[in-house]
């Protein structure tokens, strides 16, 4: 496991980081954090809070049991996440962007597996900007629901969305989003 706290450009490459019972990569309170090239394993596999600009690119998340993969909760400032693979918990979340973030939240070239809820997101802070394209939906838990707005009023291009898996049972689920979203 490894915690970045109060750290700024650190850059994580070629690196494996698992624990069975907390996180893989907690990256909290700390700015321009790189993560490319590495293996991330854990409950869930990758955390990030309160950060800006933190990157993932070029790696492979996996939950143990039932937990979430990538966690971005709220207070980031900036998130990109690119050209992974995502292998969240049967029973939880592949990729989980919680409330409250702002700036450019960035997911594109990624395969998300096994989770029951892929791509989950809540409302963002005002001015976010969601940028979602090819993304591979595949191997997902039986009854699996592919994008699950939360919360929140998007507008917002998603683009190139692969639903590449027959055990889905809803690709998008917008029940969650206020009156003018428009995606």
């Amino acid at each position: 496991a490894l915690l970045i706290s109060l750290s700024t450009a650190a850059t994580i490459s070629q690196s494996t980081m698992t624990s069975a019972s907390g996180f893989g990569l907690f990256v909290d309170v700390s700015s321009a954090v790189t993560m490319s090239a590495s293996y991330a394993q854990g409950v869930p596999a990758a955390y990030i809070r309160n950060s800006t600009q933190t990157s993932i690119s070029s790696c492979i998340l996996a939950s143990f049991g039932s937990a979430k993969a990538l966690w971005v909760a709220g207070g980031n400032v900036g998130f990109y996440a690119s050209s992974s693979v995502v292998l969240g918990g049967a029973s939880s979340d592949g990729v989980l962007l919680d409330a409250n973030n702002s700036g450019l939240l960035a997911f594109s070239s990624l395969t998300i597996s096994g989770a029951l809820s892929a791509l989950n997101i809540s409302g963002q802070a005002p001015g976010a900007i969601l940028a979602v394209s090819s993304i591979t939906f595949q191997s997902l838990s039986a009854g699996a629901t592919a994008i699950n707005f939360l919360s929140g009023n998007f507008i917002s291009t998603f683009s190139n969305i692969n639903f590449a898996d027959s055990s889905i049972s809803v690709n998008v689920n917008g029940s969650g989003l206020g009156g003018g979203a428009r995606i």
